[in-house]
């Protein structure tokens, strides 16, 4: 089974043969049907639901690539928005915006140098891995077994949401590790509008077969509670002093439900997107050692006047966030209130810039 929802170590991206999967695709699916049903139809409609989000919000895909003769596992992240995307490694970041060419680059390609071309042909098929599974592109080889059969395995209820598991198979099955596809979705919602979160199974690299398992997470564009027009806000304490990393605020986002903490981040707001009510999400870097995290916050144009972001600002910057999670493989939102905080009386205090 896919596992869904673990965090995934980083490591560096290891060299073995890859090739897209469009072009396998082309050359072996077209002669093997698949047998239609309601599970394979609402498998397709949930690709289909899946791809629209990510078309106009932020996808990170956690891949996981390991050869059947147990050699060496390759790890990586995959980040995607409609106009850039990055690929990241424990040490190294790749990132390529729209239209444009993979560059070596820690801030999501606003700077960076150019790959040179067998980089760039590697980074394309690394890509191809959590691509594949969205577009459902199957690989058949072995005639003999038949069409393919989509089994809905599991329906788990869980506290706002379903978890659809589904398996894809032979007709004739012979072998094992078929892909399975997992899929969270609203109570009340249709199985067809599902959200892709997890994929494990086999794929083909070059002639290799190789296990993956891929974990899918996604950061909505929402609407953000306005901020107050004087710039300050009235609530509960920070529940402490620490400052966390975006990594453990993701890892304990329920824990943290409706809480305060500090998040120290970098002088730089790499880029940003207006939500409405005065409030931009903006993407920003932590200051976490030896490796620093990129996230999102949620801030109002005040926030961002005060701190000097527009002018250059020079310095590292301190803030107080409140932590909103949303579904499970969701990221949390986090809403940025203040740098400064007062207590007063009754266990709430005063956060201002």
């Amino acid at each position: 089974m896919p596992r869904v929802g673990a965090a995934s170590r980083l490591g560096t991206l290891k060299k073995f043969r890859v090739i897209s999967f469009s072009v396998i695709l082309c050359l072996f699916v077209a002669a093997v049907r698949t047998v239609f049903s309601a599970e394979s139809e609402n498998l397709a409609k949930s690709l289909e639901h899946t791809r629209a989000v990510i078309a106009k919000h932020h996808l990170i895909s956690l891949v996981e690539i390991e050869p059947l003769d147990e050699g060496e596992k390759t790890e990586f992240r995959y980040d995607r928005y409609p106009e850039v995307e990055r690929l990241q490694s424990k040490s190294t970041s790749y990132a390529r915006k729209k239209g444009k060419s993979w560059l070596k680059s820690d801030d999501w390609g606003e700077t960076g140098a150019k790959v040179k071309p067998a980089k760039a042909k590697e980074l394309d098929a690394m890509v191809s891995f959590p691509e594949a599974p969205l577009h459902n592109n199957l690989v058949a080889k072995d005639k003999s077994q038949g069409g393919f059969i989509v089994d809905l395995l599991e329906r788990e209820p869980r506290e706002k949401s379903e978890r659809l598991t589904y398996e894809v198979r032979r007709a004739n099955s012979t072998g094992f590790a078929y892909p399975k596809f997992v899929f969270d979705k609203s109570t009340d919602g249709p199985d067809g509008e599902a959200l892709l979160v997890g994929y494990a199974g086999l794929m083909y690299s070059g002639e290799q077969k190789v296990k993956v398992n891929i974990n899918y997470s996604y950061m909505f564009l929402v609407e953000a509670r306005p901020a107050p027009t004087e710039g300050s806000d009235t609530r509960t304490p920070p529940i402490s002093e620490k400052i966390y990393n975006f990594t453990e605020l993701d890892l304990q986002k329920f824990d943290l439900k409706d809480k305060v903490v500090r998040l120290q981040i970098g002088p730089k707001i790499i880029q940003s997107e207006e939500l409405g009510g005065s409030m931009v999400r903006a993407m920003v870097k932590d200051t976490a050692k030896p490796t620093a995290f990129y996230g999102m916050i949620d801030i109002s144009h005040h926030g961002i006047n005060k701190l000097g972001f527009e002018k250059g600002r020079k310095e590292n910057v301190t803030l107080y966030l409140l932590v909103r999670p949303r579904m499970k493989g969701e990221v949390a939102q986090f809403i940025a209130l203040g740098t400064r905080f007062v207590a007063e009386g009754d266990g709430e205090g005063v956060y201002s810039w």
